[in-house]
């Protein structure tokens, strides 16, 4: 991991120390409908698994060999769409040791999966979506993937460069319905390389700001647009001098999810159509997943689950706090819903370079740029917004994290065999201690693919 990124790391995991240290004191015990001011890590946007996750102790497997175990076969009376028999190997000591990983990580629940030889060979859910409701936490369980997000967004502004729509490297401003240039440096051009390799000298929002733009159980009514806009242009409605870095567009690497907002107005702009509906007509629907969405509209919340923050590992008194489902205006970023088994299938598509079962979402030779480092001198990690990870230990791995308040997902993958895993939880940030945890996780999930 480069320096730059261990020290956005070290800031955020302080930064999170103190704001949940403060937080812990004023939300336990609080009731759904008052949490709509308890939410400081509303958002997430930590790019890597370098952010830490926290929750819970309290799980109801879903492993079938396990006494304990929630099945996966549901009755339509209770799923509707979320009907799914399992039909995966047993794997008892594979279950009783991610029951044990999730406990240390204070995860409600959590479901994994392991795609090998171009096909999903492992998925399995533990644990429960909602705690107050005794809700299993099941593999068709719908979870904020939170800045695994950006990877839908920018896999359809790459399909717009396939067309011939979008210049990788032209100015944003052709396809902008209104300007966007930093500040201080007016005339150099800001292109969508830049967007999805964040060398724009964006900042990323602040949880002050976030915290008043959060939506409870709704999508925001701000439309993208205006709030990209009055994000980063003097004189915005939500602009500060903060929001742009002293140095030039493309000479450094500043993580902010703004970056990829600006690429779902490219989409809207250049297509015509809202993000959301052009991702589910290129994306979704050839790879067969319809239960995914950028917004909260038009999805049964009963299947999505609950997000959970918690009052610290180490007090005797260990409680949950369960929070609303919420929405930021950059839905773009970190907005979307989906669960393991359907973002299986997206991990397949990216391995087998753009293709799954006869359906192409984008060429072989855009993939293999997409997952190619792109500013070697600046951050030899970052891809075109895929980015490598070499913290699992004696191998490197492709994708990203996403982390934000009560949700946690990694997607991550081996180019040099096609081995991937994924990992989503209903859980909230917390200690550094979280993501040894996950790390550990993530590696003996790898490991373990070797037995199918």
């Amino acid at each position: 991991m480069t320096t730059s990124k261990m020290s956005i790391l070290l800031a955020c995991v302080l930064l999170l120390f103190l704001a949940l240290g403060c937080y812990e004191t004023t939300t336990t015990e609080v009731p759904l409908s008052d949490q709509n001011n308890g939410d400081d890590d509303a958002t997430d946007d930590d790019q890597t698994p370098d952010d830490d996750q926290s929750t819970d102790d309290d799980q109801t497997d879903d492993d079938q060999s396990d006494d304990d175990a929630t099945d996966d076969d549901q009755s339509d009376d209770d799923t509707g769409s979320y009907i799914d028999d399992d039909t995966f190997p047993q794997t008892p000591d594979l279950d009783a040791y991610l029951k044990s990983q999730m406990e240390k990580a204070f995860y409600p629940g959590m479901a994994v999966g392991i795609v090998k030889n171009h096909e999903l060979v492992f998925a399995r859910s533990y644990g429960t979506a909602n705690i107050e409701e005794d809700v299993p936490y099941y593999r068709r369980t719908l979870s904020r993937i939170a800045s695994v997000s950006k990877l839908f967004t920018s896999v359809a502004l790459m399909q717009l460069v396939e067309s011939g729509q979008v210049d990788l490297d032209g100015d944003v401003n052709d396809y902008m319905p209104f300007s966007v240039r930093h500040p201080d440096y007016p005339n150099i051009k800001i292109t969508p390389r830049m967007l999805m390799t964040h060398t724009t000298g964006i900042q990323p929002a602040d949880e002050t700001l976030e915290d008043q733009l959060t939506v409870w159980n709704a999508d925001s009514p701000i439309p993208l647009a205006d709030y990209i806009e009055g994000y980063i242009t003097p004189g915005g409605a939500y602009y500060s001098d903060a929001h742009w870095e002293w140095w030039p567009p493309g000479t450094a690497f500043t993580y902010a999810g703004e970056n990829t907002g600006i690429s779902g107005i490219i989409i809207e702009t250049v297509t015509g159509q809202n993000l959301d509906d052009y991702v589910r007509q290129h994306i979704y629907s050839p790879l067969k997943m319809p239960d995914s969405s950028f917004h909260l509209e038009g999805l049964d919340f009963d299947q999505i689950a609950l997000p959970y923050g918690n009052n610290f590992w180490w007090r005797d008194d260990f409680e949950y706090q369960a929070f609303d489902h919420y929405t930021l205006p950059n839905y773009p970023a970190s907005n979307m819903r989906s669960n393991v088994m359907e973002l299986a299938r997206f991990m397949l598509a990216i391995i087998n370079g753009g293709e799954l079962d006869g359906e192409r979402i984008l060429k072989a030779g855009t993939v293999q740029e997409m997952l190619t480092s792109q500013i070697p001198n600046i951050d030899p990690e970052q891809c075109l917004e895929f980015n490598t990870n070499g913290d699992l230990g004696s191998f490197e791995v492709i994708g990203h994290g996403g982390f934000s308040l009560g949700y946690c997902t990694n997607f991550w993958f081996r180019k040099t065999d096609g081995v991937g895993v994924l990992l989503l939880s209903n859980g909230a940030l917390n200690m550094a201690l979280n993501y040894y945890t996950m790390m550990d996780t993530m590696g003996y999930l790898f490991d373990a693919a070797d037995q199918f």
